[in-house]
């Protein structure tokens, strides 16, 4: 069985869990959810040094913080759609930058600080925008639907090969 302890006094019950080659894990999030991304920066450098021997996805829940949440699980589900080989280093420089996570979603703060990440990963603003307008909303509901349908409405929620674990 996985032992999993949230390293307060409480025990966690042991969760047995079925072992296969290629494990499928799922982080669910709100991507401004503090707690969400405090996740993201933990788990992306894991996930880089296991490479192909998981299944790792990030998932979006929906928009708990607003309107501004919303368009950065778009811009996230587009950059992951357009630059698949940089989405994890996006999610992590958004996760671990305090200047975007300061502007609460302010689009007159956001926009500079995103160019520069762009600039910085190589991806093209005009690209994702356009991802953004023709499937951004597609892309978003299917998230949402799938969150609803597995049961998951709480940032972070860790799902390994099916099954909610304790994180």
């Amino acid at each position: 069985p996985l032992v999993v302890s949230d390293g307060g006094e409480d025990e966690v019950a042991p969760v047995e869990m079925n072992k296969s080659d290629k494990p499928k894990v799922e982080l669910y999030v709100f991507s401004y959810c503090p707690y969400g991304t405090q996740s993201e920066k933990g788990i992306i450098p894991v996930v880089k040094l296991l490479g192909d021997k998981i299944d790792f996805k990030i998932r979006q829940i929906g928009a708990m913080h607003g309107e501004y949440e919303k368009i950065e699980a778009q811009r996230q589900l587009c950059v992951e759609k357009e630059y698949p080989a940089k989405f994890l280093d996006y999610v992590l420089q958004f996760a671990s930058s305090s200047e975007i996570g300061s502007c609460s979603g302010d689009a007159t703060c956001v926009a500079p600080k995103l160019s520069a990440l762009y600039t910085k990963l190589g991806m093209s603003k005009t690209k994702i925008d356009a991802c953004m307008k023709t499937n951004g909303e597609s892309l978003y509901a299917a998230e949402e639907d799938n969150a609803r349908s597995q049961g998951v409405s709480g940032s972070p929620t860790l799902v390994i090969d099916g099954q909610s674990v304790q994180s």
